[in-house]
C-alpha cells in the first residue's frame, strides 16, 4: 500500500497511492523505526477508509488526514497572537465617538505609546505578568520626565490605569482572560 523513500538529506518520506493519485509526505525524521511506525499507521488509516470506517471530509489534506488518524483536515495553524499594538488599535476602533473627552483620549494615546515603546508593539498581551509591569515601572522610573527629574510615580499610576482600562475592555470582549495582573505592583 505505501512505502518509504529516503531522501539524499537522510530524511524519510512516505509515498502512497490513493484515489488514483500518488502522494508524498515528508516525515521529517532520519530514524528508520519512526518512519516505519508512520508507514504502518498510514496503512491502517487506508484500510479504515477502504472499509468505510474513516470517512474523508471534503477538502481535507489527504496525507495529513491519514497520518493523523483522521484528526486533522489540514496542516495545523497557530491562532493569531493578540499583540499590545493590536489590542490598543482594537480598543481605539471600538471606542464610541464622544465616549472620551479629546484631551483624555490624547493622554491615553500617549500612555499607549509608552507601553508600546517599553514592552514592544509585538508583546503578546495574554502573557502579561506582574513581572512585566514591574519591569515597565522600573524602566519608566529611570526615564526623564517632561520637567526636570524622572517620570513621577503619579504619571506611572495614570499610565497603568490606562492599560488597566484597556485590559478590562479586552476581558469584557473576550480578547483576554483573567484580571489585570497588577496585584502587588510597586
Amino acid at each position: 500500500m505505501s512505502y518509504l523513500q529516503q531522501r539524499p538529506s537522510g530524511l524519510y518520506q512516505l509515498v502512497f497511492r490513493f484515489g488514483g493519485r500518488r502522494f508524498k509526505k515528508a516525515l521529517k525524521t532520519t530514524q528508520m523505526d519512526v518512519a516505519e511506525a508512520a508507514r504502518v499507521r498510514l496503512d491502517e488509516s487506508l484500510r479504515l477508509v477502504a472499509n468505510g470506517r474513516l470517512p474523508i471530509p471534503d477538502g481535507a489534506d489527504i496525507p495529513t488526514f491519514l497520518l493523523s488518524d483522521g484528526k486533522l483536515n489540514g496542516k495545523p495553524t497557530l491562532p493569531a497572537t493578540l499583540t499590545l499594538a493590536k489590542l490598543f488599535q482594537g480598543y481605539l476602533e471600538h471606542l464610541p465617538d464622544g465616549m472620551m473627552e479629546s484631551n483624555s483620549l490624547y493622554t491615553a494615546k500617549i500612555h499607549m505609546a509608552h507601553f508600546e515603546r517599553v514592552l514592544g508593539k509585538a508583546f503578546p498581551i495574554k502573557w502579561l505578568t506582574l513581572d512585566d509591569l514591574q519591569g515597565y515601572v522600573q524602566q519608566r522610573g529611570k526615564e526623564k520626565g517632561r520637567r526636570q527629574g524622572k517620570v513621577s510615580p503619579t504619571t506611572m499610576r495614570k499610565e497603568l490605569t490606562t492599560l488597566s482600562a484597556v485590559w478590562n475592555w479586552a476581558r469584557t470582549t473576550r480578547r483576554v482572560e483573567g484580571d489585570f495582573p497588577n496585584k502587588g505592583l510597586r
